[in-house]
């Protein structure tokens, strides 16, 4: 649980990528862009379109807001909760 994050209040962010390399590169780097870090991160392919897959995020971000922004337009089904 500890590594997950999920015992630790930070900003959980959960989207969908398409399955191909990079992605998670390029969802770090935007999150950066905004004075982002990932704490954690995980990717699942359970209940996800075909050719996607989730990922879930534990950020700690300046600019919540702005990072949901720019994720949404790029990807799907992006969620944002603060814990």
């Amino acid at each position: 649980v500890e590594v997950t994050g999920a015992n630790s209040h930070q900003t959980r962010i959960s989207l969908l990528v398409p399955d191909q390399p990079g992605t998670i590169r390029e969802v770090a780097d935007i999150c950066r862009e905004r004075g982002g870090k990932i704490r954690s991160i995980l990717a699942s392919y359970a209940q996800v379109p075909e050719g996607q897959r989730e990922l879930v995020m534990r950020v700690s971000c300046p600019d919540t807001p702005g990072l949901k922004e720019d994720l949404a337009a790029r990807y799907q089904g992006v969620l944002v909760r603060e814990d």
